[in-house]
């Protein structure tokens, strides 16, 4: 009776050993009229109707802090998160546990010095459509879609952000409260509420014009308490 208990115990410790652990992480998901964003769907706003072809955008630094003392660094710096890469939008880190933080803080874009260094590997390769060149550097968020609004033909809107030379840096620093879930949005709602596509529906390089609205969608991000 004894080597049957100690049999099954051994047995159930053995199998829970072979159980993969959750994967733990950060997720940043773009959201629209409180949805999650889907490309080539109609949203319909007042008498517009907006359709997303490409979005994408660099998270770069994250940092868990807890208090003043505690901070965790994410071992990778620079993530591409891709909408057409429903993968990309989740970032991996088994620091990541429930409350065991206070507080996220990340950078949206990539920062200046790694931007001169010219164009790298990995999420950072010119592959993946988000570098100039070497003297523009990085598109830190690309936005394109198309908006019954835009008098461009086939009332497309293009909106590249990027810039990392003074006085046009456009990487903005964000720090949220830590989500026990780990899951964040970015609310293109209220950045397209601050744009008017009828004269202002396309950005393709460093400028005055992509800082400001880079500096508004950084305001976008919120955790999902």
């Amino acid at each position: 009776m004894m080597k049957t208990i100690l049999f099954i115990i051994f047995t159930v410790f053995l199998c829970a050993s072979f159980v993969p652990k959750k994967k733990r992480g950060l997720t940043f998901t773009p959201t629209f009229q409180r949805n999650i964003i889907q490309l080539d769907r109609d949203y319909y706003r007042y008498e517009d109707t907006i359709r997303f072809s490409s979005l994408k955008f660099y998270i770069s630094n994250i940092k868990l802090h807890k208090g003043k003392s505690k901070t965790y660094c994410f071992p990778k710096r620079f993530h591409l998160i891709d909408l057409s890469n429903p993968a990309s939008l989740r970032i991996l880190s088994q620091k990541v546990k429930k409350s065991n933080w206070d507080s996220v803080s990340f950078t949206l874009g990539i920062d200046s010095i790694t931007n001169s260094a010219g164009a790298l590997g990995g999420d950072l390769d010119p592959t993946n459509g988000m570098y100039w060149t070497w003297q523009s550097g990085y598109i830190n968020t690309k936005i394109e879609g198309f908006s019954s609004q835009c008098p461009t033909r086939k009332n497309k809107f293009q909106f590249h952000l990027g810039g990392f030379t003074f006085p046009h840096q456009t990487a903005q620093k964000a720090t949220l409260p830590y989500a026990e879930d780990g899951e964040y949005e970015l609310n293109f709602s209220k950045l397209f509420s601050t744009i008017n596509l009828e004269s202002n529906h396309t950005i393709m390089s460093p400028g005055k014009k992509a800082v400001d609205m880079t500096e508004i969608l950084a305001t976008c991000f919120h955790s999902k308490l």
